[in-house]
């Protein structure tokens, strides 16, 4: 399989426009274009993470914004002073129905269209 360079991509791109130079589209333009499709593709594959550390539970509020530009999350974790512990994954159907020795900090997660819920509710704010 052969590497292609910027310079490649955008010849070839430029052969499926039928636009041998810069008209329409400026070199810029098309090398955006180009890396959007890059990054789509390798986030969309799974080949492409990323780690939001700035997430935080709201008290008595069961869901968490899900992360810009992710797509899909692998795992949550809660920071705890220094310790990190790891969450659970849950359908949302079992919210309520999972047994947890700690009520009083999040114990499980599910993913739900653009968000992040948490179970059981949080009573606090706590740094995912």
């Amino acid at each position: 399989m052969a590497d292609y360079d910027m310079t490649d991509l955008m010849l070839r791109l430029r052969d499926i426009l039928s636009e041998s130079s810069a008209v329409y589209w400026s070199d810029d333009e098309l090398e955006d274009i180009i890396n959007d499709v890059q990054r789509e593709i390798a986030e969309l594959a799974g080949c492409y993470q990323t780690i939001d550390s700035d997430l935080a539970t709201v008290a008595a509020t069961r869901t968490v914004s899900n992360l810009g530009a992710c797509y899909r999350v692998n795992a949550v974790e809660l920071i705890q002073s220094a310790s990190r512990i790891a969450l659970r994954k849950i359908l949302p159907r079992q919210i309520g129905r999972v047994a947890n020795l700690d009520q009083a900090a999040p114990q499980c997660w599910y993913e739900f269209g653009s968000t992040i819920g948490i179970d059981p509710l949080p009573a606090a704010e706590h740094t995912l």
